[in-house]
């Protein structure tokens, strides 16, 4: 059985700087671990987007500062299938003070070191019979390979000029399925070449109520909310944002921030279908099909006529479709009036979307 794991990094703080003079512009790889039966014998190690300078936003820091951790450099995310019981999980985490090291260099050096770094996972694995001795001796070999990583990495990304980016420390957390908590902090160190760093997070099992921000290109994760959806019912989503039914409310969430940017309670617990195009989102309420304006959530229009028996809906270009009974009925999405309707195979229909100039229908 599958479980979905989070290890996220949230804060950073300069207890010190290592630039005595003036401030530090400090940045972090992050690499996640993921030995389970979904990745054996391909790749164990997953990679951030962004791990070069500046990826903590803001560049300019002195000591006693405390700033978030971006999503996209300290959110990892991973779906655990065990083999057997047995899934090794984890997070490691290199500190840099940036100097005069090209960004080029810093993005090649840690691809480089997560090339290094699943290459040993990949030798050790081929060599195991994953019993519980070995299972634990690969838990401590990777800890110690962590050096040996940064010591590679430190020479692929010296450059002939003077001054290079400075570096201030590692550190991981290892983790096999067995020991996964429902919910634990994290605290790292980072100490060295004069300066103190802190990141500070959680980790821990993914049990319900979670969204997920998936990109579409590759299918990886670029994003989470994990708090108190459990309760949801119906999403749908245009233009910058997506939305949510969770008992009485529809939830207004930014679909790049995943932060919650506006709610109504108008619609009710009634509400049975949700769709959304445009400036518009539509809800079917009782007998009511509501048209609601997608920024302020007020509601912009209403046909109250008969939508109690509606089951299906989904929109596109100038429409809504709607499935009631026996008919597929489209209606202009502006002015909520029927424009045209098919009268056979409603009922039939299980499920249906709109693409390009078509109706999809899966019919039962």
């Amino acid at each position: 059985m599958e479980k979905a794991f989070s290890f996220a990094l949230k804060e950073f703080t300069i207890k010190k700087r290592e630039d005595w003079i003036r401030y530090d512009e400090p940045y972090l790889w992050v690499f996640g671990i993921h030995l389970d039966s979904n990745t054996l014998g391909n790749n164990y190690v997953i990679t951030i987007d962004n791990p070069g300078h500046k990826n903590l936003g803001k560049s300019k820091l002195t000591s006693g500062k405390t700033i978030p951790i971006p999503p996209d450099v300290g959110r990892i995310i991973m779906e655990v299938k065990p083999i057997g019981s047995f899934a090794l999980t984890g997070i490691i985490i290199f500190a840099w003070e940036e100097d005069h090291t090209e960004n080029k260099k810093v993005i090649e050096a840690y691809h480089e070191s997560a090339k290094l770094i699943n290459e040993f996972i990949r030798t050790s694995v081929n060599k195991m019979e994953i019993n519980d001795n070995e299972k634990r001796d690969l838990k401590d070999k990777l800890k110690k390979k962590i050096k040996d990583i940064y010591k590679s990495a430190i020479k692929f990304y010296i450059p002939t000029s003077w001054d290079q980016d400075d570096f201030i420390g590692y550190e991981s957390k290892i983790v096999f399925l067995d020991e996964m908590p429902e919910n634990a902090e994290l605290e790292f160190h980072f100490k060295g070449d004069n300066a103190h760093y802190v990141v500070k997070g959680e980790y821990g099992c993914l049990v319900g109520g979670v969204i997920f921000l998936i990109n579409t290109k590759d299918l990886g994760y670029t994003g989470i909310y994990d708090t108190g959806w459990n309760n949801a019912r119906l999403m749908t989503g245009t233009g910058n944002y997506f939305y949510i039914l969770r008992g009485d409310e529809i939830i207004q969430m930014n679909a790049k921030t995943l932060k919650a940017t506006g709610v109504t309670d108008i619609i009710g617990k009634e509400t049975r279908l949700m769709t959304a195009l445009g400036e518009y989102v539509y809800v079917i309420r009782g007998d009511e099909l509501i048209q609601m304006n997608a920024k302020t959530l007020k509601a912009t229009g209403v046909t109250d006529t008969g939508w109690t028996t509606a089951r299906l809906m989904t929109a596109l270009g100038e429409y809504v479709y709607v499935i009631r009974g026996d008919g597929l009925i489209q209606m202009n999405a502006k002015k909520l009036k029927a424009t045209g309707v098919r009268n056979s195979s409603g009922k039939k229909m299980k499920l249906i979307t709109a693409l390009g100039n078509n109706i999809l229908a899966l019919f039962t």
